[in-house]
């Protein structure tokens, strides 16, 4: 009782989270399969995917011959609205010379591309982060301090789609049971502000370019350039979709200057940041 006490201490000290047993998705890629179930679908929009991942034992195989160096998929989504096959970005794992090597791994017009990031220990969780360049014109691959660029078939404002759940092989299915964890951050809400404008604002008055995976409560924040919290705009229903033109809010408490603008979801009873594609989560607004 006492070893199973320290190591569950020592699970928390080191890595900042508790059992892995408490995660939302276990996921199981059984013997003589491709896929993990449960399966799942559900969308994604927007610029930075997190999540974190566990694996034990099981990870360890060998296949005997050149399929052991394919990449087996870990959690990523499709893109620029394709079918996977031809865009998407996702991490991807495979088992080689006794490491678990953690990869980038990518479509870009029906060419897959994958690229080490780092090595993972089984027995520990760690944190993921897919995200897009500034330009849009690349993904951002972050594990354990490392991070690797990868090229992207499109520029769109958000990576759309579907996400990508475990899945063995190559060319090859699993040669026993394979156990993982995955759990995906739940801070961020299904939608992305994508544009302000006209900004500067003359009149107080500006529109907003929306893009809502799911229906949702969005409100928005803004800041003058100290952090203090200056406007709190109340949450109003948007239904899925692109919203555009006419999505107005009005700023009659702002005096000139330069402000940033946060939006939030209400999710769950619970308050969620959203996207902005925009460096630091936040859109510059000036008014003068």
């Amino acid at each position: 009782m006492l070893n199973a006490f320290r190591a569950f201490f020592l699970s928390i000290l080191f890595t900042g989270v508790y059992s892995p047993t408490t995660w939302a998705d276990d996921f199981l890629i059984s013997s003589g399969d491709h896929y993990s179930s449960p399966r799942k679908f559900s969308i994604y929009r927007g610029s930075t995917l997190k999540f974190k991942a566990f694996f034990d034992s099981s990870a360890e195989y060998n296949l005997g011959d050149e399929d052991q160096l394919d990449t087996n998929k870990l959690f990523g989504t499709s893109d620029c609205g394709d079918r996977h096959t031809e865009n998407s970005a996702r991490f991807g794992w495979r088992w080689n010379n006794g490491n678990l090597e953690i990869m980038a791994f990518t479509h870009v017009s029906g060419v897959f591309e994958y690229k080490l990031v780092g090595v993972a220990q089984t027995g520990r969780p760690y944190d993921y982060q897919i995200s897009l360049s500034e330009d849009r014109s690349s993904y951002v691959f972050t594990f354990n301090g490392n991070t690797v660029s990868m090229n992207r078939g499109c520029r769109d404002s958000s990576m759309s789609g579907y996400k990508l759940y475990p899945y063995f092989g190559g060319n090859k299915t699993a040669p026993h049971d394979i156990k993982i964890k995955v759990e995906e951050d739940t801070d961020f809400a299904n939608f992305s502000l994508d544009k302000v404008y006209p900004n500067p604002t003359i009149d107080q008055k500006v529109n907003l370019n929306l893009e809502v995976g799911s229906d949702l409560s969005i409100g928005f924040k803004i800041y003058d350039l100290s952090g203090r919290l200056v406007q709190v705009i109340d949450p109003v229903d948007y239904a899925g979709g692109s919203h555009q033109e006419g999505i107005q809010i009005q700023l009659n408490q702002l005096s000139a200057g330069m402000y940033l603008i946060q939006p939030y979801a209400l999710d769950g009873g619970k308050e969620k940041r959203g996207f902005v594609n925009a460096p630091g989560q936040a859109m510059k607004l000036i008014v003068i």
